[in-house]
């Protein structure tokens, strides 16, 4: 039995190490990639739901702000002027019948609005 034993030149031996290192990169690449997509999907779901959750309290908000016909109930000569920056304001107008009341009984005048304060996220 006579073996013969091929000896690689430097260059095949320098290709082999390429291809290696090419293929171990590219394993990596796919990896970071598929992490990456993991990763966006978990991303494009929080924002879906933190939109879905501003909307709603958009709604809200705008629902419980006082009407043209509401002030004019309480106030004989009004302006009301509000404008969200986003989807939410960082200010909310109330109305309280009770506090209207109180404030007539001590024969206040009101020359501002009450307002009280909802904190909002910054993004």
């Amino acid at each position: 039995m006579n073996k013969t034993v091929r000896v690689k030149s430097p260059a095949e031996e320098k290709a082999e190490a390429l291809e290696l290192m090419l293929k171990m990169t590219t394993d990596h690449m796919t990896a970071v990639e598929g992490e990456l997509r993991f990763k966006q999907e978990k991303l494009e779901a929080a924002a879906k739901q933190i939109n879905e959750s501003l909307a709603f309290a958009s709604i809200l908000q705008n629902a419980i702000m006082p009407t043209g016909i509401e002030l004019d109930q309480h106030f004989a000569d009004h302006l009301l002027f509000y404008r969200q920056k986003e989807a939410i304001g960082g200010n909310m107008l109330w109305i309280k019948e009770q506090i209207l009341q109180v404030l007539s009984k001590w024969n206040v005048k009101m020359s501002t609005l009450l307002f009280t304060a909802i904190p909002t996220a910054n993004f």
